[in-house]
């Protein structure tokens, strides 16, 4: 007969836990934001070469703030789409703020450039080398 009289209080709290919203605890605090990179303090830039002489050069091995990103393989000729990664473009992402780059080829450094890129919170910008 015990067990019958605890199952009236047993019923009592659980009623009194579902009943509970989570958003009353929560009251005056923003939302998390959900996936993705929201809040992020951070850009993209995306390089490209537009130079004929790419074509005798070899590939273009590209650092910025002398850590190496990765490599164009090939030239373009018009400016790709930002935020595209090919043979023909590399997008980084980096911190809101400005940034230097060293881009040279790998076959006796016939093309160099070199020069410092500002990246935008949330944008994507791109960088031709002609």
């Amino acid at each position: 007969m015990k067990k019958l009289s605890s199952l009236p209080l047993l019923l009592a709290l659980t009623l009194a836990l579902t009943a509970c919203n989570k958003d009353s605890y929560l009251e005056g605090v923003a939302p998390a934001p959900t996936g993705g990179t929201a809040g992020a303090n951070t850009g993209k830039i995306t390089f490209y070469c537009l130079n004929p002489r790419l074509d005798n050069c070899g590939n273009l091995t590209v650092y910025i703030d002398s850590n190496y990103k990765g490599d164009l393989n090939d030239r373009t000729s018009s400016a790709p789409a930002c935020g595209s990664n090919s043979a023909t473009a590399l997008t980084v992402t980096l911190p809101a703020g400005s940034h230097s780059y060293s881009i040279s080829s790998t076959s006796s450094n016939c093309l160099r450039y070199s020069g410092t890129i500002t990246v935008t919170k949330g944008s994507c910008d791109r960088q031709g080398l002609n």
